[in-house]
C-alpha cells in the first residue's frame, strides 16, 4: 500500500493591520510545503480587484520580489499542491479565481470530493457549464458562484454548495470583502485559525501561523464555517451539523435570563467568545450580548431561536 498523502496546504489572511500580506503568505506557504510541492500560488484582493500569481514548483522558485510587491492588499489566500504526475498542470495550480455575474471569488482547496465528476456532468448537461480543468476546486467554485448569485451572501452560498458534495475537504474562499474557511463535517482534513495583531489567519497547520509570527487560537471544528470580514469573526454551521447537534441541549448564562439553547447555538456562541476574546464563563453584560447576537444571528440560528434572542434582549 502506498504512503498516505495529505495533499495540499492552504493559508488565508484577513489583514486588519498594515501587514505585507504577500510576504506573509509567502512564508506561510513555505511552512506548508511538506504538504505539496508540485505547484503553489497566491491571490490577493485590494479594493475589490484580485491579483494572483502561481506556477509549478516551490514558492522560492516561483515568486520574485517584483511579484510580491505587486500582490498587496487586505485579503489574501495561498496554496501549495500535491498531485499525481498525470495531473501536474499549471491550469490546475491554485488558488483558482472565478469571475461571475456577482463579481469574483478565489478558492484554495485541500481534499477530495468523491462526487465531483457527477456534479460536473450535471452542471454541464443542465446549465451548460464549461470547465477548464478536472479539479474538484473548479467544481466547488462553480457551485459556490451559482449559489451566491441566488442567495447574495457568500457564507450561505458556501453552506448550500457544500451540502451538495461528499468527501473530505478543507478550503478557503476569498471574495472582495470576506475570507471564509470551511472544514468538512467529519473533520477529515485539517484547518485552524490564528491571529497576528488584529489580523486573522486560517491555515491547514499551525506551523504556517507560527512561521509568520502569529498566535494559534484553535482548530476549526468539523462542519464549521469561519467568516472573516470587516466586522468581528463569526461562525456558521453546515445544516448537517445543525441536524446532528440540535438533539442536545446545554445551559448557558445570559443577561437576566437562564435557560437552554440548542447545542449548535451554544457551540457557535462559544466559538465567537474565543475568537473575540470574550469571557468564557459568567453572564455577559447587555451591550456585549447584543453585539454577540448581532454577529451570530447571521450564522445558523432558526427563526424561533432569533425570536428567543429578541425576547431575552
Amino acid at each position: 500500500m502506498s504512503e498516505l498523502k495529505e495533499a495540499c496546504g492552504v493559508i488565508g489572511i484577513y489583514n486588519n493591520d498594515d501587514l505585507n500580506i504577500a510576504k506573509e503568505l509567502y512564508y506561510g506557504i513555505f511552512a506548508l510545503h511538506h504538504r505539496g510541492q508540485e505547484s503553489c500560488g497566491m491571490a490577493v484582493c485590494s479594493d475589490g480587484v484580485v491579483k494572483d500569481h502561481k506556477g509549478m514548483g516551490l514558492v522560492n522558485d516561483i515568486f520574485t520580489d517584483a511579484d510580491l510587491a505587486r500582490l498587496n492588499g487586505q485579503i489574501g489566500i495561498g496554496h501549495c499542491r500535491y498531485a499525481p504526475m498525470a495531473d501536474c498542470d499549471i491550469r490546475s495550480a491554485e488558488p483558482m479565481t472565478m469571475r461571475f455575474v456577482k463579481g469574483t471569488l478565489s478558492i484554495a482547496h485541500n481534499g477530495n470530493i468523491v462526487n465531483a465528476d457527477e456534479l460536473r456532468e450535471k452542471l454541464m448537461e443542465e446549465q451548460g457549464a464549461i470547465f477548464h480543468t478536472n479539479t474538484d476546486s473548479e467544481t466547488l467554485a462553480y457551485l459556490i458562484a451559482k449559489k451566491e448569485s441566488e442567495t447574495h451572501l457568500l457564507e450561505v452560498a458556501i453552506r448550500q454548495a457544500t451540502e451538495m458534495v461528499s468527501g473530505a475537504y478543507a478550503f478557503l474562499v476569498m471574495s472582495p470583502k470576506k475570507l471564509v474557511g470551511i472544514r468538512d463535517p467529519l473533520g477529515m482534513k485539517p484547518l485552524c485559525i490564528g491571529k497576528k495583531g488584529n489580523s486573522y489567519i486560517l491555515a491547514s497547520e499551525s506551523c504556517a501561523i507560527e512561521s509568520i509570527g502569529g498566535e494559534f487560537i484553535r482548530d476549526v471544528e468539523p462542519g464549521e464555517i469561519i467568516v472573516l470580514g470587516q466586522s468581528s469573526p463569526y461562525v456558521y454551521l453546515l445544516q448537517s451539523m445543525l441536524t446532528q447537534l440540535s438533539k442536545d441541549n446545554q445551559t448557558i448564562n445570559r443577561p437576566n435570563h437562564t435557560g437552554t439553547l440548542d447545542q449548535d447555538t451554544h457551540r457557535a456562541l462559544r466559538s465567537f467568545q474565543i475568537l473575540s476574546n470574550l469571557p468564557a464563563t459568567g453572564t455577559l453584560d447587555r451591550v456585549t450580548w447584543k453585539h454577540l447576537v448581532k454577529q451570530f444571528t447571521l450564522s445558523a440560528v432558526s427563526d424561533a431561536q432569533h425570536s428567543t434572542f429578541e425576547n431575552i434582549l
